[in-house]
């Protein structure tokens, strides 16, 4: 026999009158602005789990509660706004597995990287799905040089939780394409193919709430991946002209109520996003840095050389490279190719570097301004902390401090490790 379900479930009906009510009481209240989750549960003296059962309707509530929110918004309640909600299977029916009991995700992994081999970055994985899962935070950006393994961790991540949503899908920004274009895919994408480029509103902000609205309809992931490549070089945190758009896009998600997240990779941090984010915010930033020494082992391993943990050459290695995992297998092709495999020749030879290394760290220092670039040479002259008068002493032509601390602050957002 079926079991009946206590408590009751919104109608179409009911539903349709108590959105209209909290619309009504929004534009009234808040001139549009939608109430936050704290701000409707402290109105109806309702937690916020019992409020979002009673609009989602995925299981019934105590008809009092719903009598509550109904009062909260200045409606009562009446008998066609609710109902029973339907019996659950009798158990002589056959039973679906588990697994088969949620819709699979819809998956487009695009340009996404293989993390077949991956190493280390245990602790930094568990804090990000923490945030992205538990937390629910709807922009998580990860800030880092190149090399440091951005991509990789974000590529990772999404392996580690991407069955838990309905949609994912990654795009990489590296070709800078126009966010019209970058809105027509991940619209399509989500609205399973039922929206086109044809039907879809011309203007920005309509596309932006289309988009909006299937991230609130939906547990959606969105990766883009190399954020850097449509910023300003020198100009750190400056989106480049015609790209501003993307800035309107990272505000609104990180802003605006949904059940989505969007994962952000990027050498800088932009400008737009900087002020949004916080440790208690649903928008954070994670600054990725080198891998452990167990891990750089493992990579230089992968290269073929035999280095243990007792053996001080591959810390000395790793160390000098600062752990950067891009770095360490230029750096190990190189041994193996130019040193005949003699990790202790390279260590001893004085100054020894890769030309590829070089070339990864001038991609990095081309994207600053030159005052910023001025800045970093001599602090990395001075070698010792340098208060900000003495700093200016040694910067030609001569600048003002405020010139200083906005080359700084540039400085901090393009290596936040």
């Amino acid at each position: 026999m079926s079991k009946r379900q206590r408590g009751v479930v919104l109608t179409e009906y009911g539903l349709e009158r108590l959105e209209a009510a909290i619309a009504a009481a929004q534009n009234q209240e808040k001139y549009g602005k939608r109430f936050t989750q704290a701000e409707l549960s402290e109105r109806a003296n309702l937690s916020i789990r019992t409020i979002k059962k009673i609009r989602q309707g995925t299981a019934p509530v105590d008809q009092p509660s719903v009598k509550a929110l109904f009062i909260a918004f200045g409606l009562e309640l009446e008998s066609a706004d609710y109902g029973q909600p339907e019996p659950a299977p009798q158990e002589s029916e056959p039973q679906l597995a588990k697994t088969d009991q949620r819709v699979a995700t819809k998956i487009d992994w695009g340009e996404k990287p293989d993390t077949t081999i991956f190493f280390g970055r245990a602790e930094e994985l568990a804090t990000l799905s923490d945030w992205v899962m538990a937390e629910q935070c709807r922009v998580v950006t990860l800030l880092g040089m190149g090399g440091i393994g951005k991509t990789s961790l974000a590529a990772k991540l999404a392996d580690q939780i991407y069955d838990q949503f309905d949609y994912v899908i990654w795009r990489s920004l590296r070709e800078a394409p126009p966010l019209e274009e970058i809105l027509v895919r991940l619209i399509q994408f989500l609205s399973d193919q039922q929206e086109t480029e044809i039907n879809l509103p011309n203007r920005l902000g309509e596309r932006l709430i289309r988009l909006l609205h299937y991230l609130r309809e939906h547990r959606c992931l969105l990766v883009l991946d190399n954020l850097e490549s449509i910023l300003q070089a020198e100009s750190t945190g400056q989106f480049r002209d015609g790209y501003e758009g993307y800035g309107e896009l990272i505000q609104h998600i990180g802003s605006t109520e949904h059940q989505s997240c969007l994962v952000l990779t990027s050498r800088e941090c932009p400008r737009e996003l900087a002020p949004m984010a916080g440790d208690r915010l649903p928008v954070r930033l994670w600054s990725v840095t080198g891998i452990d020494p167990a891990a750089g082992r493992e990579i230089l391993q992968t290269k073929g050389l035999e280095l243990d943990e007792a053996n001080p050459q591959s810390q000395e290695l790793i160390d000098r490279y600062s752990g950067n995992p891009q770095a360490l297998h230029l750096v190990a092709t190189a041994i193996q190719r130019e040193f005949l495999g003699d990790v202790d020749d390279f260590l001893e030879e004085e100054g020894a570097a890769v030309e590829d290394v070089r070339t990864l760290l001038d991609q990095h220092l081309t994207r600053l301004a030159p005052l910023e670039r001025s800045i970093l040479f001599w602090l990395a002259i001075n070698r010792e902390p340098v208060g900000l008068d003495e700093l200016m002493e040694d910067l030609l032509p001569p600048v003002t401090k405020r010139e200083v601390r906005s080359a700084l602050r540039g400085v901090e957002r393009s290596l936040p490790d």
